[in-house]
């Protein structure tokens, strides 16, 4: 038993047929045969780094962000939080009424935060989700120029 590669390019293991190109067992799914060896598409090592890349943009943005020298957190169920603490801010102060806020931070701490202070937790927020996504277009732009394997492998998230 063998493993091989017709003439249109597919790969069988088992008995040779006719004119079957016999090679080395693929190492899995994802690798096609150049003639020479098994090689993974450039295209799919692409569409694998920008995955990475996105996943990790994505942890980034939710593990927490900093804030008046702590880190609030980021997470879908915080930003909800901040965002209706926002809006009641935002509410005070149109009434020209006293705000006060004890904020909750990743923690455990808790930060006395004025109306604007509670605002610009959430500019804060948006200002560091758009560096997240800054720096995933770099690297998307780096990803979209290499030429080879190697040079993606080199493609990673800053330290």
């Amino acid at each position: 038993m063998g493993f091989y590669i017709n003439s249109l390019g597919t790969y069988n293991e088992g008995d040779r047929q006719g004119e079957d190109t016999e090679v080395s067992q693929r190492p899995d799914w994802r690798y096609r045969w150049t003639g020479e060896a098994w090689e993974i598409p450039l295209n799919e090592l692409k569409d694998a780094k920008w995955a990475e890349i996105k996943a990790e943009r994505d942890y980034l943005e939710q593990a927490g962000v900093p804030y008046l020298g702590k880190v609030i957190d980021s997470d879908t169920v915080s930003i909800q939080r901040i965002a209706i603490a926002v809006q009641a801010a935002q509410a005070v102060v149109e009434a020209e009424q006293p705000f006060k806020l004890y904020w909750t931070m990743q923690d455990n701490t808790t930060l006395e935060m004025d109306a604007a202070q509670v605002v610009g937790m959430s500019v804060s927020l948006a200002q560091y989700s758009n560096s997240l996504h800054q720096i995933a277009r770099a690297l998307r732009e780096q990803i979209d120029a290499a030429k080879t394997a190697e040079e993606l492998k080199a493609i990673k998230w800053p330290e």
